[in-house]
């Protein structure tokens, strides 16, 4: 299953291992806490 969302609560409770999408470049991680120190949540909201 594939979630989308800019909701770091939607995220953790779904999610094990996350993507980054940034400057046309997909980042994949293995945990969502790596994902989550690339993505700017501050910058989204």
């Amino acid at each position: 299953m594939i979630v989308v969302s800019h909701q770091a609560a939607t995220l953790e409770k779904f999610c094990r291992t996350a993507a980054v999408l940034r400057d046309g470049k997909l980042h994949m991680f293995d945990t969502l806490e790596e994902a989550k120190q690339l993505y700017d949540y501050s910058a989204q909201g």
